[in-house]
């Protein structure tokens, strides 16, 4: 099956939020707020107010027709001061898609996939209405001086191919214009956290990072040998009060002679195994593996890595909830081991993983 790119459709956002575009409107009006312009898809393609709800944000404007029922649905974010994350474009497709389809099989992304004239994430997927039949489809997600498109397609199995001319014409009609072109994202804050007893430092490029008083809560609470804790809150998306949440604690060892995140890595190991033994009566033991699939989640900034780091999966059979994500890293100073230990739950794990890493990786000696 062939689908064609349906890109550029994500500008009819502001015919939506700014409420200036109505039926009948100029086909040709410029979404000034979004960069584009566009052209509507005409007879028998008819706006679906009813869908754009059901799928929610960033999905601002759908279009229907029937017989063969077929749709199209567009959205557009305009980030402000930085580019979209590609966790952020992607969720833009996954999220709305998950409020109307159930059993949704996405194939692998399309290699080299472009909209608007920029590299675009793009997939086919399969999916089947919730109490009704399968349709497939396309999605595509990309973005362009900080503002993030979306362009979701799909009908029917034995109409989806049939519609592609539709969407060939459509594609031709939405265009970027050029008044951003002199916007620049802004670089996020880099704040570093350093140690208290010696002379290092991890840096926080996210901002999602803080150290609680360290007289109500000392990072002995948590390792005897800790001598920096921070915590960490990344809100989640779509609305909701609510963070996942992560842990970061660096201990100071004596110097084993060997590799530095070797030694880390059995120090930990040793730890977790001892915490849950502790705190069951040593009626549960922990399971830790080594975690050698790519990194999830994004972040929004970068810094130079400074320290490698090695990754886990702890489980402890019998209890789903002390499932967690562990990510180490280490360095030596002063005769010393210096050992940053980060967690989370696993569930989160699409969130903070990528941030997880980026922190320990950021162990340095202090400048």
């Amino acid at each position: 099956m062939t689908l064609s790119l349906i890109a550029g459709v994500g500008v009819m956002v502001y015919f939506r939020l700014a409420g200036k575009k109505t039926r009948g409107t100029d086909p040709a009006a410029e979404m000034r707020d979004q960069n584009l312009s566009f052209e509507p898809p005409g007879s028998p393609w008819t706006q679906d107010d009813d869908t754009r709800a059901k799928l929610g944000s960033p999905i601002v404007l759908v279009y229907k027709r029937s017989d063969p029922e077929a749709y199209m649905a567009f959205g557009a974010k305009d980030y402000s001061t930085r580019s979209p994350r590609p966790g952020e474009l992607r969720e833009g497709l996954v999220l709305p898609l998950g409020r109307v389809f159930e059993d949704i099989r996405p194939q692998p992304d399309l290699a080299n996939a472009k909209w608007l004239g920029q590299p675009a994430l793009a997939f086919q997927f399969l999916a089947r209405w919730k109490d009704g039949p399968t349709v497939i489809g396309k999605c595509y997600a990309a973005s362009y001086k900080g503002i993030g498109y979306w362009a979701i397609y799909w009908a029917g199995e034995n109409d989806a191919s049939g519609q592609e001319p539709a969407f060939d014409t459509t594609l031709g009609k939405f265009k970027l214009l050029d008044l951003r072109d002199k916007w620049t994202g802004k670089e996020a804050e880099i704040r570093s956290f350093g140690g208290h007893r010696l002379g290092y430092q991890v840096l926080d490029a996210e901002g999602i990072w803080s150290e609680p008083d360290l007289k109500t809560s000392p990072p002995s609470d948590i390792d005897p040998k800790a001598d920096l804790r921070l915590l960490g809150k990344e809100k989640k998306r779509g609305g909701r009060d609510v963070s996942e949440e992560a842990t970061l604690v660096a201990v100071i060892l004596d110097d084993g002679g060997g590799d530095p995140l070797a030694e880390a890595t059995t120090y930990i190991r040793t730890y977790w195994a001892d915490k849950i033994k502790d705190q069951t009566d040593g009626k549960m033991t922990a399971e830790l593996k080594n975690r050698v699939d790519e990194l999830e989640g994004d972040v929004s900034n970068t810094v130079d890595p400074t320290a490698p780091i090695a990754r886990l999966e702890m489980t402890v059979p019998g209890d789903k909830n002390q499932r967690r994500l562990i990510v180490i890293s280490a360095i030596k100073m002063d005769g010393k081991l210096i050992v940053v230990h980060s967690w989370c739950a696993w569930g989160e794990r699409t969130a903070l993983e990528a941030k997880l890493a980026q922190i320990a990786s950021s162990l340095r000696e202090a400048k």
